[in-house]
């Protein structure tokens, strides 16, 4: 489940992620979103604790570095890992 979950891209597309997506993802360390900042449900993060979004230097609509995004620190990515689809 959810929980097992370390690391997460989010593809540039995305734009909305929903209520509790990621509910009690207690493993996640990292997110990677490659595009803008999507719409993000205020609980879609439930649980989790210690983890940072990580955005390009030319993403908009996050907030400043350093700061929390829905219990997401937001990092200055460095390398950032492609999308893969699973199908």
């Amino acid at each position: 489940g959810a929980s097992a979950l370390t690391a997460i891209t989010i593809p540039a597309g995305v734009t909305k992620i929903g209520t509790q997506a990621f509910r009690n993802a207690t493993s996640l360390r990292s997110m990677y979103f490659l595009g803008n900042k999507p719409t993000i449900a205020s609980d879609a993060f439930s649980g989790v604790t210690g983890a940072t979004a990580y955005i390009s230097s030319t993403a908009t609509g996050y907030p400043a570095v350093g700061s929390l995004m829905n219990g997401l620190t937001i990092a200055i990515a460095t390398n950032t890992p492609t999308a893969t689809r699973i199908p």
